[in-house]
């Protein structure tokens, strides 16, 4: 009854936890950082943080939730698609912009090159 005074349910719950797992891996200021640090550099640190949320021990720990309730709330494999993964994607993405109006990344599609980059990250 105490969570729930909080999330309005189940999925928010899920939600709130999941928004919390992706700004542990990756903070928001690894896609903002100082105009001085190297773009090679961050984009290993996004690597390395996105390994972590989708390979490290909480991803499969996460992992395993989802297979167990998928069949039970569909909506779980949604809400982590959403809440990680694609606003990852689009922070991302983001980065890629800045980046570009910088002069320090010429980038045409900063979404299907967040894409391409997190999926050869990933293996995909």
């Amino acid at each position: 009854a105490t969570i729930y005074a909080r999330y309005a349910d189940k999925d928010a719950l899920f939600a709130a936890v999941l928004r919390q797992e992706c700004e542990r891996a990756v903070s928001p200021d690894s896609f903002f950082p100082a105009d001085d640090q190297p773009v090679r550099e961050t984009l290993m640190l996004l690597a390395t943080r996105f390994l972590d949320l989708v390979t490290g021990e909480k991803a499969m720990q996460m992992n395993r939730v989802l297979v167990a309730e998928t069949a039970r709330a569909p909506r779980m494999a949604e809400l982590f698609y959403e809440t990680a993964v694609l606003s990852l994607k689009n922070r991302f993405a983001d980065w890629l912009r800045v980046e570009t109006v910088k002069g320090r990344l010429n980038v045409r599609d900063p979404d299907g090159a967040a894409w391409r980059y997190l999926g050869g990250v990933k293996g995909e």
